[in-house]
């Protein structure tokens, strides 16, 4: 008796561990469904270089032989991969220059201590000293987040002082640039429309915010610079998570760490505009063995959507990790 109860609870763990990693993946197989070649589905990540690709498992493989390639949108309108890597180079000496002392100091009579107090001051002070070693104590807060948001941003996309010369080329765009010059077949489950109008609303957002006075920038810096080293090390390991394969436990991350603000684009319409990829899907596979390349928040569970794995299977096909 108690070796059967061994047994069935090593076949209850099975199927719990079995169940668990189902989607814990990035890379997927879609077959079944009275399709005559499989199909497959790679969600992106929008701060991994494009090269990661080639250390993902059977990736090259099934690249090369798949005649078509699927993107979110058109690549060709969408913002230059290059025009994101200027936007993360870091401030030198040569453009602090530009700027007069006025704009880059605090007046003479308002001191960090004197505002936020000097166990806050302490902090931010030693914060922008390690990330960037020509931080001046009287810099104003505006400049210095500046700084501080650049830094942060070279951390999120791997720019280094080696490598800062070399544009920074997301998943996606590094997909589409072989894939035009391998001659592949294109196609696309949106307008550009509908990106540039998600685009347009992240702005808005980001310009409705009121204008603050010295007290509260020096409170907003104070916050990042309390922050800073925990959202590093998110990055770090989603990054890992990412080079592991592990698609499921990233969603979880981003949805439920902290420090995760920034890291995704609010999940604007996914619900939605999934149920209309999904129309587009079913036929495109079923014409043309296609590679899917989309964002990681549009494939697995998260809080907008059940996924485009999940809508797939309940379509009737078959949908494998692929490890």
């Amino acid at each position: 008796m108690k070796k059967i109860l061994i047994v069935y609870l090593s076949l209850l763990f099975s199927v719990a561990v079995s169940g668990q990693t189902t989607t814990n993946a990035i890379l997927f197989k879609i077959s079944g469904n009275g399709l005559k070649s499989p199909s497959y589905i790679l969600g992106s990540f929008h701060i991994m270089r494009g090269e990661t690709v080639s250390s993902i498992p059977e990736f090259e493989k099934i690249y090369k032989a798949i005649p078509q390639v699927c993107f979110e949108t058109d690549m060709n309108q969408n913002p230059t991969s290059a025009a994101m890597s200027k936007e993360v180079q870091p401030p030198h000496a040569k453009s602090m220059g530009k700027l007069t002392p006025q704009e880059i100091l605090l007046p003479a009579d308002s001191t960090y201590d004197k505002i936020i107090g000097v166990e806050k001051a302490a902090e931010v002070d030693t914060v922008m000293k390690a990330v960037f070693p020509m931080y001046v104590s009287n810099m104003r807060p505006t400049y210095a987040a500046i700084i501080l948001r650049m830094m942060y941003s070279m951390q999120m996309f791997g720019i280094t002082q080696e490598n800062r010369h070399k544009k920074f080329t997301p998943i996606d765009y590094y997909v589409h640039a072989q894939a035009v010059s391998d001659g592949k077949s294109i196609e696309m489950l949106e307008p550009f429309a509908v990106q540039d109008s998600i685009l347009k609303k992240m702005k808005m957002q980001k310009s409705a915010s009121k204008k603050q006075t010295l007290t509260e920038e020096m409170n907003s810096l104070s916050d990042f610079c309390h922050t800073y080293s925990s959202k590093v090390q998110l990055i770090k390991k989603l990054k890992k998570l990412y080079a592991e394969g592990r698609g499921e436990d990233i969603m979880l991350e981003l949805q439920n760490n902290q420090y995760a603000s920034g890291l995704t684009s609010g999940l604007f319409d996914v619900n939605k505009r999934n149920a209309e990829w999904m129309r587009k899907i079913p036929q495109m596979i079923k014409k043309k063995p296609t590679l899917i390349v989309v964002g990681l928040a549009h494939l697995l569970k998260n809080k907008e959507a059940e996924g485009i794995v999940a809508d797939l299977k309940n379509l009737g096909y078959k949908v494998e990790p692929i490890k």
